[in-house]
């Protein structure tokens, strides 16, 4: 009988693969493997205790919804829709790559597409000229300036307070112009301004981070009593040392519903980050003063094609407009289904913010609504479009993580939401809006946390990185 021979690794790619580990592994696997090296430990041994999918990078063929779509019924948009289940429940720790497996098409019938109602998504090296840049994503490594955090203008705090929450809403300038786009990275690079070390971000990790968000999870009607020990509301809020404008905040958001629970984003952005959003501010609040409904500002869904076709990005509504604008901004490129995904997430977001309802509330994922940090803690408004709760909540709490944030210019860069068709089969154009919105399946994927990963090289700038956000086994 002939024996097989065992594969055979050469001392270099044994190394090799160790070092592969180490750069894509958690903090605590690449803890263990240093270990295992300093004890003297064989290298075969030790890559014996490594996960061998850790080395697989296999992707498998992109299936078609079109090869499907006798098969569809009815079904729902949440964030998990009947009869299907989470793409990544095999994955458990949410740190390697996704089973390429075929998901479900039961309830793909309503949101079949045929070719003749699809439109052309350019391609990578296709650019969107009418798509100006509303900041320019290296402000992301630049500082807070004191005077401008001493001198805020605070009129977004209730900028975006829908009359029908507010009452006798005060009146909004009239002429506030509108910020002007970036037409361009005409800035000088930062990169000699920047520091040669690595800034790395909460080296003393909070446990305690993740059961709180797991409970605004479980239950949004969040019960407040536990925040504050057994002082009173709002006596626990006057003596946190904050000036008296947030802590009026804080108070109002004791005795208001969840939903009209808006987040303190009272710190100024960096650089060009402000005007983005003042920007929206300023062009709602005179839409607004001039007579027009909310109805017909906050759209019944955003149109993803304003992304890469100008024509309909100039029939769009003001919110796709500026989610077009700040995800262009954010990734230099809208032509992919993350693109697709992250504007809708951003369309919710401003949504809720310009018009505060149970109806505009409850549309958005569950683990996109506000953190108790964001209701209690001055921050900027950059850190609310986060969509990782726990890492959200955890970068609110710190004031040196609003500022100097190469871990946003490394999310913008590395972000993904898994697609596994083609992309132009991802949105459909809707009969009654005549405008183009995702498909059935593909807002199951863009409403599943799980399906949202960042690179590996997150990991350098947030310590702990994966008890945050998924992070991939494999770069990108």
């Amino acid at each position: 009988m002939k024996l097989l021979k065992k594969e055979s690794l050469s001392s270099t790619e044994e190394m090799e693969r160790i070092i592969h580990a180490l750069r894509t592994t958690s903090d605590d696997q690449a803890t263990a493997i240093l270990a295992k090296l300093r004890i003297g430990a064989r290298l075969d041994q030790i890559l014996k205790d490594i996960p061998p999918s850790v080395f697989s990078t296999a992707m498998s063929k992109r299936p078609s919804i079109l090869a499907h779509d006798s098969l569809g019924t009815s079904g729902s948009s949440d964030s998990h829709l009947p009869g299907t289940s989470s793409l990544h429940e095999s994955d458990s720790r949410r740190t390697s790559s996704p089973t390429r497996g075929r998901p479900s098409f039961a309830f793909l019938a309503q949101s079949s597409l045929t070719r003749s109602e699809r439109t052309a998504v350019p391609s990578d090296g296709e650019k969107s000229p009418f798509l100006a840049l509303l900041f320019d994503r290296e402000d992301f490594l630049e500082a807070i300036s004191e005077d401008e955090d001493e001198n805020y203008n605070t009129v977004n705090e209730h900028g975006f307070i829908d009359p029908r929450l507010l009452g006798n809403s005060s009146s909004t300038t009239q002429n506030a112009s509108s910020s002007a786009a970036i037409d361009g990275p005409s800035r000088p690079s930062r990169e000699s301004s920047r520091a040669n070390t690595v800034r790395i971000h909460g080296l003393i990790p909070l446990s305690n981070r993740q059961p709180i968000v797991n409970t605004l999870r479980l239950h949004p009607n969040l019960s407040l009593v536990n925040l504050f020990g057994n002082m009173p509301f709002s006596s626990s809020v006057r003596a946190n040392n904050y000036p008296r404008d947030i802590q009026d905040t804080q108070v109002n958001n004791l005795f208001v519903p969840t939903w009209a629970m808006m987040t303190v984003n009272t710190r100024p952005d960096p650089g060009s980050l402000k005007t983005a959003f003042y920007g929206l501010h300023q062009e709602v609040a005179i839409m607004m003063g001039n007579g027009v409904p909310i109805e017909a500002i906050i759209e019944t869904h955003p149109n993803i094609a304003a992304l890469f076709d100008e024509a309909e990005y100039n029939k769009s509504g003001v919110l796709s407009r500026w989610a077009a604008g700040i995800v262009h901004s954010i990734r230099h490129k809208g032509d992919d289904f993350t693109a697709f995904a992250s504007m809708y997430l951003t369309w919710y977001l401003a949504r809720w913010m310009i018009s505060p309802s149970p109806e505009t509330y409850e549309a958005m994922p569950v683990w996109l609504r506000p953190t108790p940090n964001q209701l209690f803690m001055p921050h900027t408004n950059i850190l609310d479009f986060i969509i990782w709760p726990a890492f959200r909540e955890y970068v609110v709490e710190f004031p040196e993580m609003h500022e100097h944030m190469e871990y946003m210019l490394d999310m913008s860069n590395t972000i993904r939401c898994d697609w596994f068709f083609a992309t132009e089969e991802a949105f459909f154009k809707v009969d009654e809006t005549r405008m183009f919105d995702l498909c059935m399946l593909a807002k199951a994927s863009m409403r599943d946390l799980s399906c949202w990963s960042v690179g590996p090289s997150f990991r350098q700038y947030v310590a702990n990185a994966d008890s945050y956000v998924r992070i991939r086994t494999e770069a990108f």
